[in-house]
């Protein structure tokens, strides 16, 4: 069976269960850092594909490395308008950007970075 991994397929609470990530940080990695850019119903609900889940796990992967939101946001961007790689070469998952290691000094991330409050 072939399935489509760009297939909004997931309702939030799915992809919160599925993830680790309550779906209020989720939609704030979605409106204010454009990580994530699911499909709607008609309704205004949002769904995500199989593709958004590996890109969320990526992302909270790499803030409990560390990294702050603003720092994966400018990853995620320099991915976007990198050349498209050669015919016949690999390409990176969408889920993790190009290049992308691990911050070699763990970065602090502000509070408001990690989606916490007091």
């Amino acid at each position: 069976m072939i399935v489509d991994r760009r297939a909004p397929i997931y309702p939030i609470r799915t992809v919160a269960h599925l993830t680790g990530v309550n779906p209020r940080r989720i939609r704030a990695w979605e409106d204010q850092y454009n990580l994530l850019s699911p499909a709607r119903t008609a309704g205004g609900h949002r769904l995500y594909s199989e593709e958004d889940v590996e890109r969320i796990r990526w992302v909270k992967a790499m803030v409990d490395r560390g990294l702050s939101l603003k720092g994966i946001q400018r990853l995620v961007e320099q991915q976007q308008a990198a050349p498209p790689a050669p015919t016949g070469a690999a390409r990176a998952p969408a889920s993790a950007p190009r290049g992308e290691e691990a911050p070699r000094q763990p970065v602090r991330a502000s509070r408001e970075d990690r989606g916490t409050s007091r």
